[in-house]
């Protein structure tokens, strides 16, 4: 199997081109016209591998594989709850972070309130963190 590309660059690379329609409202038009489509032809695609594959409860691997994830996420397909996918990632953050502890406190409305408290004591602080879960 090739090497996945570099998702990030990629999607700098989309925007690049985009914004290289320039000034021209025609060239523009055309551009975003261009991208939308791609985006429902590989979305429909997409989402018909994912009914497949839920059908055989093999999703998990998709969701591992930041591209296969970022896809699923861009087509709001992605299998687990947004309040999983915060609290993994929380997770991961509070491993970074020596001597805190992260709890998330509440999503609503697209935001999800964060606490992060010193272990043993001290201040905590809050943090809000917005999404988009379309």
């Amino acid at each position: 199997m090739a090497n996945p590309p570099d998702v990030d660059a990629l999607v700098r690379e989309i925007e690049s081109l985009v914004e290289e329609a320039g000034d021209d409202p025609r060239s523009r038009r055309i551009a975003e016209q261009l991208v939308r489509l791609l985006m429902q032809l590989y979305g429909a695609a997409l989402e018909r591998v994912v009914e497949i594959l839920r059908g055989a409860n093999a999703l998990t691997g998709l969701t591992e594989d930041k591209l296969l994830a970022s896809l699923l996420l861009l087509h709001g397909m992605h299998p687990e709850s947004a309040e999983t996918r915060v609290r993994e990632a929380l997770h991961r953050v509070q491993r970074r972070l020596d001597g805190h502890y992260v709890d998330l406190q509440e999503i609503a409305d697209g935001v999800a309130r964060v606490r992060v408290d010193r272990n043993g004591g001290g201040y905590g602080r809050r943090a809000r963190i917005g999404w988009r879960d379309d």
